[in-house]
């Protein structure tokens, strides 16, 4: 169907025009509405992603018209793989933040008219081919989300949105400069979308342009670098996240872990490596390197944490080193383990600020000194947090476990490629024993957590607190279910990537 894609991106565009026309005192209404076009939403997506072509490898569903003729800019949008598995992952967060935003009351109307429009920016970041249509979508989905921290966050919600928003908009400008180096020395007439990425790196490779004797594709790679790093985030750009995690509410912290750090990995996986790839392996023992950074940081700042949602946010920073650890050590293994832990932990990091966020509405309070013994007055909320956390420290047969392997096995055979600086695979051997160490860390603090939280002597003030309702249990089934199976099958989203990632290793010239 033509422009099928086209209608898919801005349907919840359509959707909040709709709410908009809702009387605000509606409630239950702009609600139900909501719900419902996010379900039917997924459900669209489930039948773009059932065609024969995802497991060709091809890219489908495209559609491509001219937009802007005398710079080659285009209208492009498609779908391979890798984007389907991003948009399987955003519709299944989506469709759970929306569920538990049954509770705002708050300028409700507003709240979800941002939230469409915020789901139109991040399924146009991973549908969309050219690069300068990426970029904006990439800026349509900043500022929903800064709004959405800013009105309906906590007591130093401004705080925590402006520092969101200054962060996201150094690296938007990083991006933004990345993107008009390329079309100013850009020698070919073609437009900078993905499928013309490989006629796209012979020019930069070749390039004899520099500034101030810096070759361009160095100044690419560090522009690229910094505005994905940003929102991955790598240390030392991350000291936005624990405070954005805190004051949003818990369906935005589900989105933010779910869905948000994941577009930061998108972007060095389809824009950074997809433009500078020769350069991105001659770094990758440094990237290598800022990816144990974040899982040992990310790791003990964890464990000294005194508030439920910034242990988890911190474990966020930790998990996503694993991510930068299987794209610097370019195996197909680690690739693969990268792009499975995108997925992993955007389930179990939506289904714990569930859990954290559940704490909080009847509690009021996250610090963990105050909590105790909940599981006496709240025994399905502590089944499904104990279930959250084993996810969460990678126990065999969840999901977690799936994609750590992969990257822990990948990274340990390293890769041979004459380009790479660091001639010998002991130093990928020696990494990644140590990010095995760094798993034994997130076990001890995770459960930890779950003891002073959910067990030890139960708190007379919480004797009284009720227990999970019907809707937070069924997201937190859901969720449960769909890491338990892909934690058994994981065959079923491993063949999604498989053509990007052979890709990539063929434009770096490295062995699988």
């Amino acid at each position: 169907m033509e422009h099928i894609l086209t209608y898919f991106i801005f349907f919840p565009v359509f959707m909040a025009f709709l709410l908009g026309a809702v009387p605000p005192q509606k409630t239950r209404w702009i609600y139900r509405i909501a719900l419902l076009s996010t379900i039917f939403h997924m459900l669209w997506l489930f039948l773009l992603v059932s065609t024969p072509e995802i497991r060709a490898g091809q890219w489908f569903w495209v559609e491509s018209m001219p937009w802007i003729d005398s710079l080659y800019i285009t209208y492009s949008l498609g779908m391979d793989g890798l984007s389907a598995l991003m948009c399987l992952l955003t519709s299944v967060v989506f469709v759970s933040a929306v569920m538990m935003s049954h509770k705002i009351q708050k300028r409700q109307k507003a709240y979800f008219i941002l939230l469409m429009l915020l789901l139109t920016g991040i399924y146009g970041v991973f549908l969309s081919m050219d690069f300068f249509l990426f970029y904006i979508f990439w800026e349509l989905a900043l500022i929903p989300l800064y709004f959405l921290i800013g009105i309906w966050g906590g007591q130093r919600r401004e705080y925590a949105a402006i520092k969101f928003f200054i962060y996201t908009m150094v690296g938007s400008v990083f991006l933004l400069l990345g993107l008009i180096l390329v079309y100013y020395f850009n020698p070919l007439e073609l437009p900078l979308d993905w499928a013309n990425l490989p006629m796209h790196q012979t020019w930069i490779l070749a390039s004899v342009y520099s500034i101030w004797d810096i070759p361009l594709p160095v100044i690419l790679f560090f522009c690229f670098f910094i505005a994905f790093a940003i929102k991955v985030p790598i240390f030392p750009f991350h000291t936005w996240l624990p405070d954005a995690h805190v004051q949003a509410p818990t369906p935005i912290s589900m989105i933010l872990a779910g869905i948000l750090l994941k577009i930061g990995m998108y972007g060095l996986f389809r824009v950074m490596v997809g433009f500078v790839p020769v350069v991105v392996l001659n770094v990758a023992p440094t990237l290598f390197i800022l990816g144990l950074i974040n899982l040992i940081y990310g790791a003990f700042c964890a464990m000294y944490q005194k508030d439920f949602k910034k242990l988890i946010a911190y474990s966020s920073i930790s998990h996503m080193g694993f991510c930068i650890i299987g794209l610097a050590s370019f195996s197909a293994l680690s690739l693969q383990g990268s792009v499975m832990q995108m997925v992993s932990h955007g389930l179990i990091a939506a289904m714990l600020f569930l859990i954290a966020g559940s704490i909080y509405e009847r509690t009021y309070s996250l610090t963990l000194s105050d909590l105790g013994g909940l599981a006496a007055t709240m025994p399905k909320l502590t089944w499904m947090g104990v279930f959250a956390v084993f996810a969460s420290i990678g126990l065999p047969g969840l999901f977690g476990f799936v994609s750590e392997f992969l990257v822990l096995a990948g990274s340990f055979m390293g890769h041979t490629s004459p380009h790479a600086y660091v001639g010998s695979v002991y130093f990928f051997q020696i990494g990644s024993a140590i990010a095995l160490v760094t798993l034994l860390i997130g076990a001890v603090y995770m459960l930890w957590t779950l003891q002073r939280v959910f067990f030890g002597p139960a708190e007379q003030k919480w004797a009284l607190v009720q227990d999970i309702n019907n809707k937070e249990f069924l997201v937190c089934s859901v969720l449960a279910i769909l890491i338990v199976w892909f934690g058994v099958f994981p065959s079923v989203l491993l063949e999604m990537p498989q053509t990007s990632i052979l890709q990539w290793l063929d434009w770096i010239g490295v062995g699988s």
